[in-house]
């Protein structure tokens, strides 16, 4: 709704919305405020990151070093168990383990950056790296899945 000033009228929380898209994407004379919360956010998602690539990565060792125990106790034993299926399988999810960390690590610097820059960069939120490491993970863990069918 327009006024008689030609501005729009006040939404329901006083805000005034711009007419047009070009008064909404000049660029901003006052520099943006950002509160010690958002820093503290972006710490925290860092951190919910690691925290799924530690457990990733905890599951690959684990496998790892069970696979290295169960060959060494075939041999001991004379048995030709090679324990390939957990040895695959810890090989296989540590290298997702670190693209979550990596992942985690940019994100963490490229946003600390646009903050501490104090650049509008609009959303902070990235539509694209959650799905393909979760596509990179299901697909492995299909992959496992499809791989341990036949025994």
């Amino acid at each position: 709704l327009e006024t008689s000033s030609g501005t729009a009228a006040p939404k329901l929380g006083g805000e005034r919305e711009p007419l047009t898209r070009e008064l909404a994407s000049k660029p901003r004379k006052t520099p943006m405020k950002i509160e010690p919360k958002v820093f503290f956010a972006n710490e925290r998602t860092l951190m919910s990151w690691l925290n799924m690539a530690l457990t990733l990565g905890a599951l690959a060792a684990t496998l790892l070093g069970y696979s290295a125990s169960l060959v060494s106790g075939a041999q001991a034993s004379g048995r030709s168990s090679t324990g390939l299926g957990p040895h695959m399988m810890g090989f296989i999810l540590l290298p997702i383990a670190m693209l979550f960390a990596a992942y985690a690590y940019i994100t963490y610097i490229s946003r600390r950056k646009y903050l501490r820059l104090r650049i509008d960069q609009g959303a902070f939120f990235d539509e694209t790296g959650p799905m393909l490491l979760g596509v990179c993970l299901i697909t492995a863990l299909s992959g496992i899945f499809v791989a341990k069918l036949p025994q």
